[in-house]
Formats: structure tokens, C-alpha cells, sequence
């Protein structure tokens, strides 16, 4: 893979946090991200598998294309999410998780501590299928979710120390999706109680549909249960305190994860099936990378025109020349690192901005 190095310009009067940018030919609007904190532009062909075959992980911890599939993954915590109380028992490096030798050849994760990640795993997911059984929201019919971390075998007999510690390590991973699977759902609850008054107006005029028949009997179930008559007010977590019949806490546990900056996603707006899902993305605060397509063939859909870039000086027609709309007097702010040859990178501030900016030329490493 070859790897290119992007200088990012941009003016001194430019909002701190939201901005527009051009790299190479692509339009994003960035929101809620800092400019020396851009994050590498993955590459649309780094796939995702969620296999519990796969010897290792990838990093939950980097920014990835939201997929209608996997669209949680970019409400994961951006740091270390373990040191909370309540997962503190998986707050281990792969040179300290406690390996026991019970035999010869034979080594499993300490009893213990295996007894301590199921508990959490199974209280996790009862939580998890509380919250989505009681969501009143569409979800696609790709969506998938992430092997749990049990699937990692952490509470199996291996025939060597190394390969206990790494499928305990690849269970302790598999923790981070599972927490940003029930983050995106939280945050799905709270938009739709904030929007309840218009999901009932629209429940109201919604023909009645029988759920598809090629749905699982749960899938099913929600459909049915999305399709009842909508009460007046939403007490969404009184609902959700019956359906899991955990202790209350654990919605003040989360509540601590959520609070973690999360570490966003990138969006395309017209093709990764996410578009539905955009308010609670918004709503979320998480750092957000849009793509509106190439600075030759890009548009804004109709309700999102408040946070786009328009054509005028600070988004030239693509039959303009740049360096007729980019003057001197920009800084450099950060460096952009992208996954494939890249030959420019361009900034710009919102919408109606009229200051002058000029790129700079990449740098290959």
C-alpha cells in the first residue's frame, strides 16, 4: 500500500471544530473534530469481517465507513473504556491477563476471572436485547451484530500459554463493540424521546404491515411490537428496566461509557444505507467525517443543506481553476495520511465562507 501525507491549510478564522475539506478529489464536511486530529481516510475497500474464526481483531479504536451492517462501530469509546468500575475486570494487557497451567499442555484464563467476563458478557447482552426489543426504529435488514466475546473462546483449554492469552485477549476485544452496539442503541432511545410527539403523529396515519416472513420468530416479534398503537409518552426506561430485569445501575454504567469521547465514523451520505440514522449521529456529538461524493460530481441531499458546503469561493465549480480561489496567508494545521497515491489535499471553513485559501502539495512517505 503506498501511503501519501496530506498538509492541511486552512485560514485562521476557521471554526475550530466543523469544517469542509478536499482530499484529492473527494468533499467531506468534518464535524466535531479538531484539524490536528484528522484521522486517516481508510481506504472503501477495508472490509470488516465479523468472524469469531479470525486469529486478530481489527483496531476498534480507528475510525472506519459506516455500513448499514456494522453502523454502531463508530459510537466505540476513543479511549481505554476499562477502567470503569463495573469493567474493571477487564482491565488487563496480553502480558498480564492471569494464565493458569492445569495440566500438562493445558492452560485456560483463571477461573475466576472467566466466572467475572461471563457474568458481564451475560448481563451486557440482556441489556443490548432490551434495548433494541423496545426500539421503535427501522433497522436494516443486513445489520448484523458484532460475535460476542464468549465466541473467542476466553473460557476454553488451550494446549499452550500463548494461545490461551490470545484468545482471551481477542474475548477482551470483542468487549468494544458490544459496548458501542449498546451505545447506539441508547442513543436511538433517547432520539426517539425527544422525537416521540412526531413518531406518534406518524404512527397514527401508518398503514398496519405484517412483518416479511423471511424475518427470524424474535425479528418478528419487534416488528409486531413497532406496529402497536404508540402511547402518548414514551417511559422508555421504565420499559426497558422490565424487559432486562437487571439492576437499575446499569443504565447509570453506561451512561459513564457514553460519556467517553466516541471515536466517529465516516459517512457517505448517498451510498453506505446510514442515511436514516444521520440525526442520532448528529445528535450523539461524535466526531463525523461526511463524503458527499468527488469535487466534480457531489450533492447535498435537501435536509441537510445547514451543515454543507455550497459552490462559491471556498468550493469552486469543478471547471474553475483552484489557484484562482486560494490566496496566500494559510497555515498549515496538521497532516493527513491516507491509504492510497494521493496528489493534493485542500481545506475549507462553512458554508459562505469568502476568506481566501490555498492548498499545499502532498508529501509522499
Amino acid at each position: 500500500m503506498s501511503w501519501t501525507t496530506h498538509q492541511l491549510a486552512t485560514s485562521d478564522d476557521t471554526n475550530g471544530s466543523d469544517f469542509h475539506a478536499v482530499i484529492d478529489t473527494d468533499v467531506f464536511t468534518c464535524l466535531s473534530r479538531r484539524h490536528h486530529d484528522f484521522p486517516r481516510v481508510p481506504s472503501r475497500s477495508d472490509t470488516l469481517n465479523p468472524s469469531p474464526n479470525a486469529a486478530t481483531l481489527p483496531n476498534f479504536y480507528t475510525p472506519r465507513w459506516a455500513t448499514s451492517s456494522l453502523p454502531f462501530l463508530g459510537f466505540a469509546p476513543s479511549s481505554n473504556p476499562f477502567k470503569f468500575y463495573f469493567l474493571k475486570c477487564l482491565d488487563y494487557t496480553f502480558h498480564t491477563l492471569p494464565i493458569e497451567r492445569i495440566s500438562e499442555n493445558c492452560y485456560t484464563l483463571k477461573q475466576s476471572l472467566q466466572t467475572d467476563w461471563d457474568s458481564l458478557e451475560r448481563n451486557m447482552r440482556a441489556f443490548l436485547r432490551g434495548c433494541m426489543k423496545i426500539n421503535q426504529l427501522n433497522i436494516p435488514e443486513d445489520f448484523r451484530l458484532w460475535p460476542y466475546p464468549n465466541f473467542y473462546l476466553y473460557h476454553a483449554v488451550w494446549r499452550t500459554e500463548v494461545d490461551a492469552r490470545r484468545a482471551a485477549m481477542r474475548s477482551r476485544q470483542a468487549f468494544i463493540p458490544l459496548i458501542a452496539c449498546i451505545s447506539f442503541y441508547l442513543r436511538l432511545l433517547y432520539h426517539l424521546e425527544s422525537k416521540w410527539v412526531d413518531i406518534v403523529a406518524a404512527s397514527s396515519r401508518a398503514p398496519f404491515q405484517e412483518p416479511s416472513t423471511f424475518l427470524s420468530k424474535r425479528q418478528q416479534e419487534y416488528e409486531r411490537l413497532r406496529q402497536e398503537p404508540a402511547p402518548s409518552k414514551w417511559e422508555w426506561q421504565q420499559h426497558l428496566q422490565k424487559e432486562t430485569s437487571i439492576a437499575p445501575e446499569w443504565l447509570a454504567y453506561f451512561h459513564q461509557i457514553m460519556d467517553i469521547p466516541m471515536i466517529g465514523t465516516f459517512l457517505d451520505v448517498h451510498n453506505s444505507g446510514c442515511f436514516p440514522w444521520l440525526p442520532v449521529f448528529l445528535e450523539a456529538k461524535m466526531p463525523l467525517m461526511l463524503f458527499w461524493g468527488t469535487i466534480d460530481n457531489w450533492s447535498i441531499p435537501q435536509r441537510l443543506t445547514f451543515l454543507t458546503p455550497t459552490h462559491n469561493a471556498t468550493m469552486p465549480h469543478p471547471e474553475c481553476r483552484y489557484d484562482q480561489h486560494f490566496g496566500q496567508g494559510s497555515k498549515t494545521l496538521a497532516t493527513i495520511s491516507r491509504g492510497e497515491s494521493s496528489s493534493r489535499s485542500r481545506i475549507f471553513r462553512s458554508s459562505g465562507a469568502t476568506s481566501p485559501y490555498h492548498w499545499r502539495s502532498s508529501t509522499s512517505q
